[in-house]
């Protein structure tokens, strides 16, 4: 079978067509691959689900796209770089209250978006194993303003 034959050939143009439209840019180049997804400029390299996976992974890929192709529309490099703090856990927040305010453009306007970004959060909190957690003292304080920060612009 020829990789234009492959059953995530469907997946992948669409994905691709809404990661354009949600960044607002045509000639944004999408990649499919193994590997941690990365975005450089107009260049995202997302992963691709397994077939006959379900549909919280299917979600939380096209939260990937959705998430990288909401940043490139609304962050702002300059902006950003004149107000993050210089390292530490200040910056770390810095950075978790920018996706939170990303994630609530997108979430906000589009109820797919929203059910997306909030698989690929819920991916990201098991991955670190949050759910593991057991004392305050354990979780990092970046990450919880940044979740509620989240909540708090998107209801």
């Amino acid at each position: 079978m020829s990789e234009a034959d492959s059953p995530l050939e469907p997946f992948k143009r669409a994905m691709t067509a809404t990661m354009r439209a949600l960044a607002e840019d045509e000639e944004l180049d999408v990649s499919f691959g193994p590997g941690a997804p990365s975005a450089r400029g107009n260049r995202m390299r997302v992963p691709l689900p397994n077939v006959g996976c379900s549909d919280a992974e299917v979600n939380a890929v096209r939260g990937i796209g959705d998430q990288f192709a909401l940043r490139l529309r609304h962050h702002d490099d300059g902006l950003h770089a004149r107000y993050i703090p210089n390292g530490g856990p200040a910056q770390e927040m810095f950075e978790w209250i920018e996706e939170a305010r990303i994630a609530s453009i997108g979430s906000l306007r589009m109820e797919g978006v929203a059910q997306n970004l909030d698989a690929r959060l819920e991916v990201q909190c098991q991955q670190a194993a949050f759910d593991t957690i057991t004392a305050e003292t354990e979780a990092p304080l970046s990450v919880a303003v940044g979740l509620f920060v989240r909540e708090a612009l998107t209801g």
